[in-house]
């Protein structure tokens, strides 16, 4: 029995030896685990509050957009103030191709050519690549029209650049595409 009795004090006093050797080591490395801690937790506050800062802007960007959306109006007097505030949305990401596509509706609803270039120039600010498309279908669309004008006009013998240099003259002074025109260009 004293074997059994002696093994076990000798372990009691093994591991009460890596005990203290354990506090000791403790005690010795207690201001570098303070410091490490203390790093630790300032990290992680700033990912933290980096995380919120993005989450809260993220709302906040919806929540323009949505006012946005309840300012988009497409009669003559808004299409301006449209154009220019979907302008604003069209360098994120996230709303450019809905600005975009508000943009050009407002674009081909305009009878003022001044908002007309107005407009267009915003338009063109923020063309990509992969905008051209919407340009080049927007002017294909005035192609046609305009020249589906040319081919009904009265006066043959404008050629298609004197034609589209001066629409007001192109028809007989008082037909309804003649007083159209001369609204659409001159506002008269």
């Amino acid at each position: 029995m004293s074997t059994a009795t002696e093994v076990y004090r000798q372990l009691r006093q093994s591991r009460h030896r890596t005990y203290v050797k354990a506090l000791k080591a403790l005690n010795r490395n207690a201001p570098l685990l303070t410091i490490l801690v203390a790093a630790i937790s300032f990290v992680g506050g700033i990912a933290f509050n980096a995380f919120n800062a993005r989450e809260k802007a993220a709302e906040v960007k919806v929540e323009q957009w949505r006012l946005a959306l309840e300012k988009v109006a497409f009669d003559e007097a808004n299409l301006l103030p449209t154009a220019y505030l979907m302008d604003s949305f069209r360098a994120d990401s996230t709303y450019h191709d809905q600005a975009r596509a508000i943009e050009a509706e407002a674009l081909v609803r305009t009878n003022d050519p001044h908002k007309f270039d107005l407009m267009f120039a915003i338009m063109l600010r923020h063309t990509s690549n992969a905008d051209q498309i919407d340009l080049i279908r927007i002017a294909r669309t005035l192609s046609l029209e305009l020249k589906g004008l040319y081919t009904s006009t009265s006066k043959k013998n404008l050629s298609l650049g004197q034609f589209l240099m001066n629409l007001q003259d192109a028809f007989a002074p008082n037909s309804d595409v003649h007083i159209t025109v001369r609204l659409y260009c001159c506002g008269r």
